[in-house]
């Protein structure tokens, strides 16, 4: 006869709505900590192989349609790299699609880094991608909502919460509500910095994806001043 062996797993979560994640393996029997903003330290009683962090926070996902990472310390990881449930970068999005070489990327992410200017834009500025098929793989590949803004439009007086010279710079926009929380267009939700930006400015709030064009269209409609650098 062979027994059923518990053990303790451990990981760090980072979470788009920890408050949410947390509640969810409260209610599973782990002991939460929080590490910090979006982040904490899960520890689990596990009784078999189907019973991982990992797994438990997959299946959140999906059901709840959130973004959320899951990083098992080395010890216990199957890879010495974390295990992302969603969020990888966009470049090895883009990549993984076969819509940019590595050459295309490497030369990409050196102009970012020179000019301080967001990889999507040198991607669309020097014609390696277009603006809808970055939007749409973007939206694909990360599960999350496609603002077409030339149909759908936006409130402007939600997309007031956020400053227009910020809007521009991080190319995000808040187009309105839904089910009680803003929703901002993103050209680029793999970038941490800009949601970050976004939520000093709005405060927790619901990820689409948007063309990168039609998100600065909107901005100058707002402020024609936006997008002039200086002053």
């Amino acid at each position: 006869m062979s027994e059923t062996i518990s053990a303790t797993e451990c990981a760090t979560i980072s979470a788009l709505d920890p408050g949410a994640v947390r509640d969810y393996f409260l209610r599973l029997g782990a002991a939460v900590t929080v590490l910090g903003p979006g982040d904490m330290r899960v520890e689990l009683p596990t009784s078999g192989p189907d019973e991982t962090i990992a797994d438990h926070l997959r299946a959140w996902v999906a059901a709840n349609g959130h973004t959320a990472s899951v990083q098992l310390p080395p010890p216990l990881a199957q890879a010495p790299a974390p295990f992302f449930v969603e969020r990888p970068r966009l470049g090895d999005l883009l990549l993984r699609r076969g819509l940019l070489t590595q050459e295309q990327l490497e030369d990409a992410l050196a102009d970012s880094r020179a000019g301080n200017e967001l990889l999507g834009r040198v991607l669309i500025r020097r014609r390696f991608i277009f603006d809808d098929e970055l939007a749409r793989t973007l939206a694909d590949q990360l599960d999350l909502p496609y603002v077409n803004l030339r149909v759908t439009g936006f409130d402007r007086s939600v997309a007031a919460m956020l400053p227009s010279r910020e809007g521009m710079r991080i190319a995000a926009l808040p187009v309105g509500m839904l089910g009680g929380r803003i929703r901002v267009a993103f050209a680029d939700p793999t970038d941490e910095t800009a949601k970050e930006v976004a939520r000093a400015h709005v405060g927790n709030f619901t990820l689409a994806v948007g063309e990168l064009s039609e998100i600065e269209l909107a901005w100058r409609s707002l402020d024609p001043t936006c997008g002039l650098t200086g002053g």
